[in-house]
């Protein structure tokens, strides 16, 4: 498992530069299907970024830890993990927060980006033809010290999103403070 630093994903999400959410995309083309080791080398690799959710970084930063024992996931319901939401006012917990939420409302200071830029987002993320064939988990915020801005904060959560057809693991992320 590695990540496909050259997918056309990382270059097109550049012009949503105020998204408070970590996509990381990761080749599965060895077989292995284990979304725990796809979390735990996503984690890993936001170890070498310069930017995470909404944080910066300009000085070298302790890595984020992982605890795999406090791991735990739920399977989504792929219509409903695509579904757009209305609007909450704060106050989300790791569960309720839903992909749309991240997209749409976890920006700071205001709302930036539409409905519209939440489709074509997961237009070329994951093409309609295949989203019936993915396998999504929702992981809890207890493992890893990256969620701890999140958890003060605006919120966080993890999902991870198997898509057997272009053989790729992504795993979403957002841990956002104010």
């Amino acid at each position: 498992m590695y990540e496909m630093k050259d997918d056309i994903f990382y270059e097109y999400i550049k012009k949503y530069d105020k998204l408070s959410l970590d996509y990381v995309l990761l080749s599965a083309e060895d077989g292995e299907i284990s979304h725990k080791k796809a979390v735990i080398e996503a984690i890993s690799v936001l170890n070498t970024r310069k930017r995470v959710c909404n944080r910066y970084y300009y000085k070298k930063s302790p890595a984020f830890y992982v605890d795999e024992s406090k791991m735990t996931c739920q399977k989504c319901d792929n219509e409903n993990f695509f579904k757009i939401t209305p609007e909450k006012i704060m106050g989300y917990t790791a569960e309720e927060i839903g992909y749309c939420d991240a997209v749409l409302y976890f920006i700071i200071p205001y709302r930036t980006y539409t409905e519209k830029d939440f489709e074509k987002i997961n237009h070329v993320l994951f093409p309609m033809c295949y989203r019936k064939d993915l396998e999504i988990y929702r992981w809890n915020d207890e493992f890893s010290d990256y969620f701890n801005d999140g958890k003060e904060g605006c919120g966080a959560a993890m999902w991870s999103i198997y898509d057997k057809n272009m053989c790729r693991f992504v795993i979403i992320g957002t841990s956002v403070t104010d």
